[in-house]
């Protein structure tokens, strides 16, 4: 009968509803009180429209728990690290830093390297967002960080770091002080020998794996980065910095 078919029309799939992939749920033309989605959008930049799909497709799970103390652990000597992005986020990350291709080499007075601030890839509000909720607060817990100014009014300086071994490019970096409080040095890959970040004083390596943060005071801990002797490394690092009370 014509009410048969108009109930078997305005029927939703319900696989598609409530489907168990990655994917944002797709708008339906029969629901005209659903937002659409946006067509042709990088998922790397869709952080605003759909922020929790980014997250679950972007962030380790780990993280997302807000558990600082048990997901967190310690290199020794205030060296912390723990599981930060998925290998997805990295890739999209570098994919999308060499398809811009607007490697900069003397942003830098004193330690100059071959790098990409965020903000030339259009990704800076995105990172800002993620390290206030999942970056900054982890610092604070640590080391017990009060009041807005290791908060609310925290700055970054955030770039891409590449290199390789040739010599047209960046293959270390000497020994340095970073002009902040602290870093937060995100691994983006791992088809690279050589390298590593050394710490003097504290007599250590550090090499994370794709997607790991790295987390350490920059008064006390003096750092450089070992030769790269095949392949590219990419590291994301953060300039951390306290604000006005």
């Amino acid at each position: 009968s014509r009410r048969c078919i108009l109930m078997a029309n305005n029927m939703i799939n319900t696989n598609t509803l409530f489907g168990f992939d990655d994917n944002p749920i797709p708008s339906l033309e029969s629901a005209p009180t659903t937002t659409p989605v946006e067509e042709n959008v990088d998922p790397l930049y869709s952080y605003v429209n759909n922020t929790e799909a980014w997250k679950k497709k972007y962030l380790h799970p780990n993280v997302l728990t807000g558990e600082w103390e048990l997901i967190t652990d310690d290199y020794g000597d205030e060296i912390h690290h723990w599981k930060m992005f998925t290998p997805g986020f990295c890739k999209a990350v570098i994919d999308e830093a060499e398809r811009q291709n607007k490697w900069t080499t003397d942003r830098h007075q004193y330690y100059p390297t071959h790098d990409v601030p965020l903000k030339d890839l259009g990704l800076y509000e995105i990172y800002d967002s993620v390290l206030r909720e999942y970056g900054f607060p982890i610092a604070s817990k640590l080391w017990r960080l009060e009041g807005k100014s290791w908060d609310k009014h925290m700055t970054h300086e955030t770039f891409i770091i590449k290199y390789t071994p040739s010599s047209d490019n960046q293959t270390h970096l000497n020994i340095h002080h970073d002009q902040a409080d602290y870093t937060i040095h995100i691994t983006l890959s791992d088809n690279f020998t050589g390298g590593g970040t050394w710490f003097p004083r504290q007599n250590k390596l550090v090499k994370g794996s794709v997607g790991s943060s790295v987390l350490f005071p920059n008064v006390t801990h003096p750092h450089g980065t070992r030769p790269t002797l095949s392949g590219e490394r990419y590291c994301l690092i953060s300039f951390c910095s306290r604000g006005p009370n």
